[in-house]
């Protein structure tokens, strides 16, 4: 059970989370999908050479989801912006360019 612990509990708040027992937004199934399944689609070659080609195959795949369809258009456009944000000691503090910023209200 010890080695397994971690995993454990994230199956049992996932669950919890999709019952509405804990959490105060509603559940998106396709966005739980994303996070566990990691999937990946060949976009065009990487335009951006400090992506690594596996994060811009996942960010390809992000924008298949409707919310997140500007998404690959707006990390080629501000690519600088981006660049700073990835390349930050703790990016999970920093704010998110553009309009992406906003997404720091919402949890997932």
């Amino acid at each position: 059970f010890e080695r397994h612990k971690t995993l454990f509990l994230a199956q049992l708040t996932f669950n919890l989370m999709k019952r509405g027992i804990i959490g105060n937004r509603d559940w998106n199934e396709t966005h739980f999908q994303f996070l566990l399944r990691a999937p990946t689609k060949v976009l065009d070659q990487n335009p951006l050479h400090w992506l690594p080609d596996s994060a811009w195959e996942s960010a390809a795949a992000l924008g298949e989801i409707d919310e997140f369809s500007k998404f690959v258009g707006d990390l080629v456009e501000a690519a600088p912006r981006f660049r700073e944000w990835f390349n930050a000691a703790a990016p999970e503090n920093e704010k998110l360019p553009l309009n992406w910023a906003a997404l720091d209200k919402n949890l997932f």
